[in-house]
């Protein structure tokens, strides 16, 4: 009675075991595919496009201050649009942010057009435009979120920046260029993908300390004594400044402002330390 009882408690735990472990292989055979060949092709796939992006930039500035207006009007208006989206989602507290697109938009193309000018201009139209920004959150601060308004604003400044730096120069446009291109490449590359992070940051710097020594020793005039230092130090301390604050507005990735992020406060520093060291 005992040994013809005990087989059964062995025959009913061996196909309830078997089915647990092919549950448990299925499980882990699903998720090793995506924690390791999904990041892959997207991050190939950033790569390429920072690759490109960099490539038009270059060409563009070698080509004229014309040539990076027609770059960079499109690429402001995708960013500061998405951006202001990605901060005033509907049903999170904001309602729609008609007249922060509408700013954005009117902003892309009015700052970097009027960089063509010169700094003088580009300075005005930036003024006007924070002014509005300005206007529109005192007016109504309720409906338009301050993240909304910075987001309107900051991709058209860095964008007539660039602008204006190709206007004082093509050395120096070319020089602020391959630092933005330089940095956003080792904070790639070193934080293992497009947020960067702290060692993305890190490698970003260091390679703009390499590029300072390079332009120092190679590009004499128009840099001259301290001001190859001074200028790239610019961009070495805001450049991060800038990706971290791109993350601040979106909350997301958005590749449009990948493409500007690291000159949102970069770009305008180095117009200004360019006039004041090279320009005076």
């Amino acid at each position: 009675m005992i040994a013809s009882q005990a087989p059964a408690p062995r025959e009913a735990s061996a196909p309830g075991a078997a089915r647990a472990a092919g549950a448990r292989a299925a499980r882990a055979a699903r998720a090793a595919p995506a924690a390791v060949a999904v990041p892959a092709p997207r991050a190939a796939r950033a790569a390429l496009r920072g690759i490109l992006w960099a490539a038009l930039l270059v060409a563009a500035t070698a080509a004229g201050d014309v040539a990076v207006a027609v770059l960079l009007v499109p690429a402001s208006l995708v960013a500061a649009v998405s951006t202001v989206r990605a901060c005033t989602r509907p049903g999170g507290g904001a309602r729609p942010p008609g007249a922060s697109l509408a700013l954005a938009a009117s902003l892309s193309v009015v700052l970097p057009v009027a960089a063509l000018g010169g700094l003088t201009t580009a300075a005005f139209g930036a003024a006007v435009g924070v002014g509005a920004a300005a206007a529109l959150l005192l007016v109504t601060p309720l409906r338009f979120p301050l993240r909304a308004l910075l987001a309107s604003v900051a991709p058209p400044v860095a964008a007539a920046s660039l602008v204006v730096a190709r206007h004082q120069g093509v050395t120096e446009a070319l020089t602020l260029v391959a630092a933005l291109c330089l940095f956003d490449l080792a904070s790639f590359t070193v934080g293992g993908g497009p947020r960067g992070g702290l060692p993305g940051a890190v490698g970003g710097v260091l390679t703009l300390a390499v590029l300072a020594v390079l332009v120092a020793a190679g590009l004499v005039p128009p840099f001259e004594g301290r001001s190859p230092w001074i200028l790239l130090g610019l961009v070495a301390a805001l450049a991060p400044a800038g990706v971290a604050g791109g993350w601040r507005l979106s909350s997301q990735a958005l590749p449009a402002l990948r493409r500007l992020d690291s000159a949102l406060l970069a770009a305008p520093a180095w117009v200004i330390g360019v006039s004041l060291l090279l320009h005076r």
